[in-house]
């Protein structure tokens, strides 16, 4: 595939898609900004998410930059997702719905083959989806109901460029430099009334968060020979606390039930700058490889979301949060000539997560069980599926819990390019 038409491709994949994976609704994005989604691409997520020190000559890592360097060819990359997801409680009442769309698009290329490659993408950074609704009654007024709707929308956009850089034979660093945009959209709802009582006014307070401004990560790799072929590899990568440029609107309305437009309406705040702050990551991987055939490896991430500030300087609630991966893959003879299934590479993973999340004292944990599989199409390119099956919450303590399954499909396309023709 030629140059002219990868960047056709990736033009309207971002004209088109808007780098918006949009995800089903959760009540759980409620808090922060909203689900924070993995740097990891398809293969990565089959392996239960990790990245940190692993990875190969045919895909982009966008989890480590200094694993950059691996790439000697031009690699472009483009990922959707769909996700099918139900909501449960401790009174049997249930709800599905689903949601999907652009998971990443990114090129890669080598500066200097085997000392220096960049990478340049966008994907989403987080997703902010849920509509909670409440019945209560009026303080002092118990027999006169109100309804409570809170109702949420948006996310941050994450574009990147990445470099990674080889020192010395065995060892390499990287950096990151990411671009985040985008808008959080909340507003909250009451109406006093049900089917018995009319509803006489509802009240609404509809605020937007606006952010635009760089973040940065850092990463390196070391890898130990202990044979002609076999590896172990050790991975480090700190993504910097980074105060965002931020606006911030809000405004009051006062609705009747006959009326389209508010009684009253009231601009409380008018895109006022702000900063939103986000935290410092640290994340460790070690991975135990042999060249072409077979990888396994482990990852922990180290996340000081307590240390998240709201536009108001708030925390939100969050908390500290880790998240443990495991997996691997194997491809069982990728020479093989008589057949193409010895060719498929198949990955597996787990991924363990104690979510930043806290409700009603209860911090929320996240599990989920990952699969798939490479199938080389021409060359060196490649078709990635994976499909994953989770579950984040409780139903006690009058909690959520929420059943999930996602399905990523990602392409892989390898190509030489800036090399002198020697024949017309």
């Amino acid at each position: 595939m030629c140059l002219k038409r990868y960047l056709l491709i990736l033009l309207i994949s971002i004209v088109y898609c808007g780098a918006d994976a949009q995800i089903s609704i959760s009540p759980y994005t409620v808090h922060g900004i909203g689900d924070v989604h993995s740097s990891g691409l398809t293969n990565n997520i089959a392996m239960g998410g990790i990245g940190v020190s692993n990875g190969q000559n045919w895909y982009l890592n966008l989890i480590n930059p200094a694993l950059l360097v691996k790439n000697n060819f031009t690699v472009f990359e483009a990922g959707i997702v769909f996700e099918q997801r139900e909501l449960t409680n401790n009174s049997d009442l249930s709800q599905k719905n689903s949601g999907g769309g652009l998971n990443y698009i990114a090129l890669g290329f080598p500066v200097m083959a085997g000392r220096w490659s960049s990478s340049i993408g966008l994907m989403p950074y987080s997703t902010v989806n849920y509509n909670i609704l409440e019945n209560s009654s009026v303080v002092g007024n118990p027999d006169v109901p109100v309804a409570y709707n809170y109702v949420g929308d948006g996310g941050l956009t994450r574009a990147f460029y990445s470099n990674g850089v080889r020192i010395g034979k065995n060892f390499a660093v990287g950096v990151t430099a990411s671009y985040l945009f985008g808008s959080i959209m909340k507003e909250s709802n009451s109406a006093i009334g049900n089917s018995t009582t009319p509803v006489n006014y509802s009240s609404s307070i509809i605020e937007r968060t606006s952010v635009s401004d760089f973040m940065f990560t850092t990463g390196a790799i070391y890898a130990q020979p202990i044979s002609e072929k076999t590896a172990i590899n050790f991975g480090v990568t700190y993504q910097l606390a980074a105060d965002l440029s931020a606006k911030n609107f809000r405004r009051g309305e006062l609705r009747a039930p006959t009326i389209i437009d508010p009684i009253v309406a009231d601009t409380i705040v008018n895109n006022v700058d702000g900063t939103l702050g986000l935290p410092s990551s640290l994340a460790f991987g070690l991975s135990l490889e042999k060249t072409f055939k077979w990888t396994f490896g482990i990852d922990l991430h180290l996340n000081k979301w307590s240390e998240f500030k709201n536009f108001d300087g708030s925390s939100d609630g969050l908390k500290d949060n880790y998240v443990l991966n495991i997996g691997g893959e194997i491809t069982p003879d990728i020479t093989s000539v008589d057949s193409y299934f010895k060719r498929v590479t198949y990955r597996a993973g787990v991924n363990i997560e104690r979510a930043p999340f806290e409700v009603n004292e209860n911090q929320i944990n996240d599990f989920g069980i990952n699969f798939g599989a490479s199938f080389p199409v021409k060359g060196i390119s490649t078709m990635n599926w994976t499909f994953k099956f989770g579950q984040r919450g409780t139903t006690n303590d009058n909690l959520i819990k929420e059943n999930y399954f996602r399905v990523y499909f990602g392409l892989t396309f390898n190509d030489r390019w800036f090399i002198r023709r020697k024949f017309d």
